[in-house]
């Protein structure tokens, strides 16, 4: 669950209500801590003397509707997320908008945005 927002270069996803589709990545636990160093690294989260562009955050993983597996929107799982720091219209990102019920996913700003 979250608000995104899009630009033509990346997204940004704040806390909120809407269901916002994403991927979800499995690792090995012997290669979790080392992949969110490089992550957080790449996302600009916890580096040192340097304010966070994204915040690193728990987030429930929920079952896509419509889902021959899962029908419901029952939650999956844990996983962690980057959730952009500040507002995300201060850096020129717009809102995307969801859909009917209420799912939403960045690539749907691409058609907007080209």
């Amino acid at each position: 669950m979250g608000t995104l927002y899009g630009r033509h270069d990346y997204p940004a996803l704040r806390p909120g209500h809407d269901r916002v589709i994403g991927e979800c990545w499995t690792l090995p636990a012997t290669a979790e801590m080392e992949t969110l160093r490089t992550l957080d690294q790449i996302e600009g989260t916890n580096q040192s003397g340097q304010p966070n562009i994204y915040n690193r955050v728990r987030i429930s993983i929920h079952a896509f509707p419509g889902d021959d597996a899962n029908p419901t929107p029952d939650i999956i799982g844990v996983a962690w997320c980057y959730q952009y720091a500040v507002d995300p219209t201060v850096d020129g990102f717009r809102r995307i908008e969801p859909h009917v019920d209420h799912w939403v996913r960045w690539l749907d700003m691409m058609d907007v945005v080209t």
